[in-house]
């Protein structure tokens, strides 16, 4: 018998996209926390966004995922569209904002490669089937 995440859709692969979303949405926290400490310390941040609102709904995201991965797939698949989302709009950023937004070429390159893996986990999240290597029918 299939375990309640397999009978919903999320089991396997699926968990280790949710453990990357914990991640990136917890590490996106201290990235808006420092960047934010850094600006009332009257430094430059590590991008051209950084607030502590921004830190903790980074976390609520984070909760969010491991509560509902199970429990409501549902909605876990919405939260990780909007993770997706707003990855995408900062890695596009990244390559449209002046560069002298980051203190540096690699502060720059790191938002990037982080936002890179919560995009590429939070598509896993929603579309798992595909992400797993499932078989699509035939029409």
């Amino acid at each position: 018998m299939a375990n309640r995440d397999q009978e919903e859709g999320v089991g396997g692969h699926g968990t280790l996209a949710m453990w990357l979303l914990v991640g990136w949405g917890i590490l996106c926290a201290a990235w808006n926390a420092y960047g934010a400490a850094q600006i009332a310390n009257g430094l430059p941040a590590p991008g051209p966004t950084a607030t502590y609102a921004g830190a903790g709904l980074a976390l609520m995201l984070s909760v969010l995922f491991f509560v509902t991965v199970g429990r409501w797939p549902l909605i876990y698949r919405i939260l990780a569209g909007i993770a997706a989302a707003v990855a995408a709009v900062t890695i596009w950023n990244a390559f449209i904002l002046d560069p002298s937004n980051w203190p540096s070429a690699l502060w720059r390159w790191s938002g990037v490669g982080l936002n890179a893996v919560g995009l590429g986990a939070a598509v896993w999240a929603v579309f798992p089937a595909a992400a797993d290597g499932a078989e699509r029918p035939e029409p």
